[in-house]
């Protein structure tokens, strides 16, 4: 997922996604990944990127937060909905081949 925040935010938002990256960890076991990366030249820019088990690990991750407060609080800081960023989506793992159970 990507992000672009308001530069009156960014530290704010890098301090909540740190935030959101241990608790992920910690209680999301379907989740493979969840790194978080900021870009190297816009200090803005933000990339999260989230690796599931499976669409079940995806779907328990979105409705984690149901109450909707930490999509709220995010889109307060954007400069951009991520939803208009082209690139953010869903994208399933070509190589290496997933994991049989």
């Amino acid at each position: 997922v990507f992000f672009k925040i308001k530069p009156l935010h960014a530290a704010a938002f890098a301090e909540l996604l740190l935030e959101e990256c241990r608790t992920v960890q910690r209680v999301e076991p379907g989740m493979l990944r969840y790194d978080l990366y900021r870009h190297s030249e816009d200090s803005c820019k933000f990339l999260v990127y989230e690796v599931c088990e499976d669409d079940d690990a995806m779907a328990a991750h979105e409705n984690r937060r149901a109450d909707g407060v930490m999509r709220r609080t995010i889109a307060e800081m954007e400069a951009i909905s991520r939803k208009k960023i082209k690139e953010t989506g869903r994208y399933y793992v070509v190589y290496p081949p997933p994991r049989s159970p």
